[in-house]
């Protein structure tokens, strides 16, 4: 029981959070709304039924909701719960039940209308069918019990007709509504993707500035090592230094240029496939030994139209996923070749390491797809959005426990 009532209430702070619940807006709304209109109906329009009762519980409801930031803090972790009580019994119990004991009268209508349309705009769309089927519910009940199960329409004579209407109005609300939501919940996916993608696609370069800045530092407070040496590894760290931030904004960039949806192909120039690898293998910050798992081939060499950076970046890609598996199996190397096949020249990437599973195979390239604890699911389904820019394409090969191929082909 503990465990369902902890997660009760983290569902409600995950959904209050989302939505930007407006504790304190609403709570004062309602401190002023419920008695301002208790003298209106009745001392200036008299209405059938305005009893001063359940107005005087949704203003205390109100209050101690407005006075949320006072609420002890072991306390605060029920305001979300509390919120959505509030606004069940302030919204559709109070104007259900209202409604109902003046006779389903035009006023109390519009009234349990515009009600129900303030709901929509202060919760989800699930939440909202949620609230407003329990407030309703408990209006219903709450009449009849406290009428005996008797009901008296008022003499207006198109009940139907404002019965209908006030129906449509919340089905059409509604739609809207959930139309909203996606809308926004669409922008909120993309900004998580784009913030995981840089985050992804960063970490091979920053790795490496990590690396030689460590070079540098080790060589500053190094003895035994020759001024005209030091000098020579420092040019070199501070080269790679500032290679890696050149890629790094060019990744930025692709992404950038992927969002604007506004392909960069003016760039792409004539490059050798050889050329590639090799500068991939030298930028990648190995571990230790990790470099000797790698034999690459460089016969068959041949060049592309595309873009340099891209292609290195792809291969980061497959070498941290391959030495992933390869340190999890404790087994395994990487074979790296060139071939040709109709149409295309292909880059073969063959790792003996895990090897994935058929029901997974068909995956790989779908974004947030994953199977690695350091994995965001983007990597491999960006490569391959990479490569279709380029008129090529990425397929994979496996067999569990035995291998994994990807053929990275470039048209001829």
């Amino acid at each position: 029981m503990p465990n369902i009532i902890e997660r009760i209430i983290k569902v409600s702070q995950d959904k209050a959070n989302e939505t930007g619940a407006q504790y304190t807006t609403f709570g004062v709304f309602g401190i002023f709304n419920y008695p301002i209109f208790y003298i209106i109906w009745t001392f200036f329009s008299k209405q059938p039924y305005s009893d001063l009762t359940p107005r005087i519980i949704a203003t205390i409801l109100c209050i101690i909701l407005a006075l949320n930031k006072k609420w002890p803090e072991k306390y605060k972790k029920f305001l979300p719960l509390y919120w959505y009580a509030t606004l069940t019994y302030c919204l559709p119990f109070f104007f259900t039940l209202m409604l109902l004991k003046n006779s389903v009268a035009p006023l109390w209508l519009t009234n349990s209308i515009l009600a129900f349309y303030f709901l929509m705009l202060l919760v989800d769309f699930r939440t909202f069918i949620l609230l407003f089927g329990i407030g309703s519910f408990l209006g219903l009940l709450f009449f009849f019990v406290g009428n005996n199960f008797s009901f008296v329409m008022g003499d207006h004579p198109d009940y139907v007709g404002i019965l209908a209407t006030y129906l449509v109005s919340l089905i059409i609300g509604g739609m809207f509504s959930h139309n909203r939501e996606k809308i926004e919940h669409a922008k909120l996916t993309a900004l998580r993707s784009i913030g995981a993608t840089v985050a992804h696609e960063l970490r091979t370069p920053l790795s490496t500035i990590q690396a030689s800045a460590k070079t540098i530092k080790n060589l500053n407070s190094a003895d035994n090592v020759h001024t005209t040496d030091k000098a020579a590894i420092i040019d070199d760290a501070v080269t790679d230094i500032i290679d890696e931030a050149k890629f790094s904004n060019t990744i930025i960039n692709m992404i950038l240029v992927n969002v604007k949806r506004n392909k960069a192909k003016d760039d792409f120039t004539q490059i050798s496939i050889n050329t590639c690898v090799e500068k991939a293998i030298k930028r990648y910050p190995f571990q230790k030994n990790e470099k000797n798992l790698i034999n690459f081939d460089n016969g068959n060499d041949f060049s592309f139209y595309g873009d340099e950076i891209a292609v290195i970046h792809i291969l980061f890609n497959l070498l941290k996923n391959a030495l992933y598996f390869i340190q999890a199996e404790k087994k395994g190397t990487i074979n790296i070749w060139f071939s040709s096949e109709k149409g295309y020249n292909v880059l073969n990437f063959r790792d003996t390491a895990k090897g994935i599973a058929k029901a997974e195979l068909s995956k790989i390239f779908d974004k947030f797809y994953t199977t690695t604890r350091h994995g965001t699911g983007l990597g491999l389904s960006y490569c391959s959005m990479v490569m279709e820019e380029m008129g090529g394409k990425m397929q994979c090969e496996s067999t569990l426990n035995e291998f994994t191929l990807f053929k990275v082909k470039f048209p001829k």
